[in-house]
């Protein structure tokens, strides 16, 4: 980008910044006493002849901060969503289990992956009768539920974005129970519980 399409971005992104999530960072409304409507409109359409200057790497720094934010009260959001759900009879220990996690990484400047953690709001609302599952997060911050009966009966999964799961099933083999056998694999979030139950996995983690 030349130096003058960098000065027209600036002057561009200024002026955007006049709506009202920036207005009191620029505007000080003490000092616009009775200046007339015409000088008002002077004003907005050329913020930067009465405001700051503010330079490219600024402007990029402010949209980190506004995108770090977001993903906070995303994040938040669907935590109180996941606490209403008053179809699930352990929410409030779920809701103080994933506050934790939260909290852990936000001392870490890190976050839940929203897209997980929306699948797992999704997958919660369509399946209320489960057993309550350990829950933790994988390395990519993603919700990762387990339900353990001794160690021949296992099922994870592990909520992606995009309604995408990866899931484990440890199983006793239908035919020759002292087999155990040891699923791996991907699917779509609608899809997992369906194949889960033709393995008999429904069984022993539903309450």
């Amino acid at each position: 980008m030349c130096e003058h399409q960098i000065e027209e971005y600036e002057k561009f992104e200024a002026a955007r910044e006049i709506s009202a999530s920036y207005v009191n960072r620029f505007i000080d409304f003490a000092d616009v006493g009775e200046e007339s409507s015409q000088g008002w409109m002077q004003r907005v359409r050329h913020p930067w002849i009465s405001t700051r200057r503010r330079s490219y790497a600024d402007i990029l720094k402010d949209q980190s901060v506004f995108t770090i934010t977001s993903i906070e009260n995303q994040v938040e959001d669907i935590l109180l969503r996941i606490k209403n759900l008053t179809a699930i009879r352990y929410r409030e220990k779920l809701y103080s289990r994933l506050l934790d996690l939260r909290n852990h990484l936000v001392e870490d400047e890190e976050n839940m992956n929203v897209g997980s953690l929306r699948s797992f709001c999704h997958f919660l609302r369509h399946h209320p009768g489960l057993k309550y599952p350990s829950i933790t997060l994988s390395q990519e911050n993603n919700i990762n539920l387990s339900w353990e009966i001794n160690m021949d009966k296992l099922f994870n999964i592990c909520f992606l974005s995009n309604n995408d799961v990866r899931f484990v099933i440890f199983t006793p083999n239908q035919d020759e129970p002292s087999h155990v056998d040891r699923i791996y694999g991907s699917t779509k979030l609608d899809t997992v519980i369906k194949f889960a139950d033709r393995q008999g996995v429904m069984e022993w983690i539903t309450e």
